[in-house]
């Protein structure tokens, strides 16, 4: 497989970024509605007495936080590691690493 052409970088480049910015124009646009779907009256959380309002299993406590957060950042950077070393440097290398990218921007504007 012979590597793209610089015009084609330059339009898949291209591409991503309208994604991105017009990603972030919907989404200025069109707030989500997280509790569009629940239908009852919202609750302020320190009001709240039910179970854990963010979903966290019991077993997930305090003190085990650190371990399972190392054991989640290992994971990923494993994953990125096998993934560097061994991809071969072709059209799904370029979709795999465009994929990266949009990602890294869609929670860079999520940040923001």
């Amino acid at each position: 497989m012979k590597p793209l052409s610089r015009r084609r970088k330059f339009a898949l480049g291209a591409v991503a970024i309208v994604a991105v910015i017009g990603a972030g124009v919907a989404w200025m646009l069109l707030p989500p509605r997280a509790l569009g779907f629940a239908g009852g009256h919202a609750v302020a959380l320190a009001d709240y007495k039910g179970p854990s309002p963010v979903g966290v299993p019991a077993d997930l406590s305090e003190a085990r936080l650190p371990r399972t957060y190392a054991m989640i950042k290992d994971g990923c950077q494993a994953h990125t590691g096998i993934t560097e070393g061994t991809f071969f440097r072709d059209e799904a290398w370029y979709f795999y690493s465009l994929g990266r990218w949009l990602e890294r921007a869609d929670q860079t504007t999520r940040l923001l």
